[in-house]
């Protein structure tokens, strides 16, 4: 795959992913308790790292930005940056991660892990 068309498949999964949770939005009338139950969560009794994004979608759409930065703050910081990026890509602008280093690119998964641990556990701390 060429580096010109690496956000593609990314654009895809999010506007997907954005489509189906509009869709539930829509036919559950904004009954953010009518979503979809976590199986992490049936099974272990503690939320999944990505637990409330649906609702932090649904939020977002409804305007309560405050609320669904609340339910899953990476997760929010993730989708608006990846959101910027694939704007920028579309109007042309090159890719953000082309100029990384590998010991950047390495440095950035570990401070996103430490991140998704951090997010994680305030996700439990706030009973999610």
């Amino acid at each position: 795959m060429s580096h010109s068309r690496t956000w593609i498949i990314p654009a895809a999964v999010l506007i997907v992913w954005g489509v189906l949770v509009l869709a539930q939005w829509w036919l559950t009338g904004g009954d953010e308790a009518a979503g979809p139950t976590c199986v992490f969560k049936k099974v272990t009794g503690y939320p999944c790292a990505t637990c409330g994004s649906t609702r932090m979608v649904m939020s977002a759409a409804q305007g309560r930005i405050l609320d669904s930065f609340l339910y899953n703050p990476l997760m929010f910081i993730i989708i608006s940056i990846a959101a910027m990026v694939l704007i920028a890509r579309l109007l042309g602008a090159p890719d953000p991660l082309a100029r990384l280093s590998h010991r950047q690119q390495t440095t950035g998964w570990i401070v996103l892990g430490v991140a998704a641990l951090v997010n994680w556990a305030y996700l439990i701390w706030v009973g999610m």
